[in-house]
């Protein structure tokens, strides 16, 4: 029963335009990765530093985050592994960004690291 259900719904989401899927996924995706870094700062914050929290979080993110777009908003074809590379180029980037300003988050202004990694993924 709730096999059918959830098929029912991905066919419904199937059926909205790319923009909205990719506005839908991107939002769940920017959830995951705050709750992901959330728990984990909870679990770790005593073994380690905020900053190796954030890059295990964001190693999980940016593949959960590909996946999900290939398979609920782009569907492309062609070689997963080209799709991974330019995906991981551009996660890079974002997450010199991330670190840069979740340093000077709590390092510098001290703010808690949840409350800082929330503002730096939502900006």
């Amino acid at each position: 029963m709730i096999s059918k259900f959830i098929l029912y719904l991905l066919r419904i989401f199937f059926l909205l335009p790319e923009k909205i899927r990719f506005i839908l996924v991107g939002g769940y995706n920017n959830v995951l990765s705050i709750g992901l870094f959330s728990v984990l700062y909870i679990l770790l914050r005593d073994q380690m530093h905020y900053l190796v929290i954030a890059t295990i979080s964001t190693l999980f993110a940016v593949i959960h985050n590909f996946l999900t777009l290939k398979f609920f908003v782009f569907r492309f074809k062609g070689s997963y592994l080209k799709s991974f590379r330019r995906s991981v180029l551009g996660y890079s980037i974002i997450y010199i960004y991330n670190m840069i300003f979740l340093f000077i988050f709590v390092s510098q202004l001290h703010m808690h690291a949840i409350i800082a990694n929330i503002l730096v993924v939502i900006t």
